[in-house]
């Protein structure tokens, strides 16, 4: 504004001064008054530039490779810090309770299972009360009459065939029949074919000499025939069980020739009361120790140890 000049107007070659109005007057006094104002105006502006600093504001650009740094990284969370605690007081629980566990099974494990029933059978009697000891009797006498299936193993000896049948009736006749001629039999049902034995012994070579030396050669006799009766089961109380365990032992004994008649009374006075499941057997041994006393290698008692035998198996559940 400062370096604004007048205008000259030229007519002709000639320097033509304006002519004023009042108009133009009171415009140019207005104009005047206007331009001096930006004057002091812009001077007042220039004077403050002058006197202060430049300042420059710059703006950082990042890069691919900045923009890729994390400028601000995030601080990592601690985890283990966090949990630490109870991560220890859990393995801590477990190792103590593992401990405590194995000692205890330990404890439980060393008792004498014997010793602890003898004492608890001494804090029952401390007790002295009849009426438990009653109740106690009675719940013994009901466990022992108490029935169970009790297996017992397979048998095998080689026995004497006199004949086989298809029917019960034609086995028996043909028992009669050797009877008559003074040869003990027994007829042994098996698979519903009737087989007539009149002997057993323990060996192939025993029960051939037997043949050759009880029988006439032109009858019609096959000895040593392997027999076999497979594993059983039989519905019993265990006073039964107990009593019948040496059973099938003896048998095998007295057909080998190498039990004595007292161990067969010593078997027999100790057989359960009341029993109705071994009462055919009792018959059957009772007819065994006589003859086992007069010869133990007599004809009558061979076909007296074959039929307990076929009796014991017959006692099958």
């Amino acid at each position: 504004m400062k370096h604004k000049r007048d205008i000259s107007v030229h007519i002709n070659h000639q320097k033509k001064e304006p002519s004023y109005t009042n108009q133009d007057k009171e415009h140019d006094s207005v104009h005047s008054y206007l331009e001096k104002i930006n004057e002091a105006q812009y001077q007042k502006r220039t004077d403050m530039s002058d006197s202060q600093e430049d300042h420059v504001y710059r703006r950082d650009y990042l890069t691919e490779t900045s923009q890729e740094t994390n400028i601000f990284p995030r601080k990592k969370m601690n985890r283990w810090k966090d949990y630490k605690s109870y991560i220890l007081s859990a393995v801590a629980a477990v190792i103590i309770g593992s401990l405590f566990g194995l000692f205890m099974l330990k404890i439980f494990v060393d008792m004498d299972p014997e010793e602890v029933a003898f004492q608890d059978d001494q804090r029952v009697n401390a007790t002295g009360d009849p009426e438990e000891e009653s109740n106690r009797a009675s719940s013994n006498q009901s466990s022992d009459s108490k029935t169970t299936a009790f297996e017992f193993d397979s048998s095998q000896a080689y026995v004497v065939q006199a004949g086989v049948f298809s029917s019960n009736e034609s086995a028996n006749k043909y028992v009669t029949k050797l009877e008559d001629k003074g040869s003990q039999a027994m007829v042994w049902e098996k698979e519903g074919t009737f087989h007539v034995f009149i002997g057993v012994h323990d060996s192939v070579d025993a029960s051939k000499q037997f043949a050759r030396q009880a029988f006439q050669l032109d009858q019609d006799i096959y000895p040593a025939k392997e027999w076999r009766t497979e594993a059983f089961t039989i519905n019993m109380t265990a006073a039964e069980k107990e009593w019948f365990d040496p059973l099938p032992e003896l048998i095998n004994q007295t057909i080998a020739g190498t039990v004595s008649v007292d161990e067969w009374n010593n078997w027999l006075q100790q057989q359960p009361d009341q029993s109705e499941t071994i009462s055919p057997l009792i018959e059957k041994v009772e007819a065994i120790i006589p003859l086992a006393r007069e010869d133990k290698s007599s004809q009558e008692l061979q076909v007296a140890l074959l039929e307990l035998w076929y009796t014991m198996v017959g006692l099958k559940a």
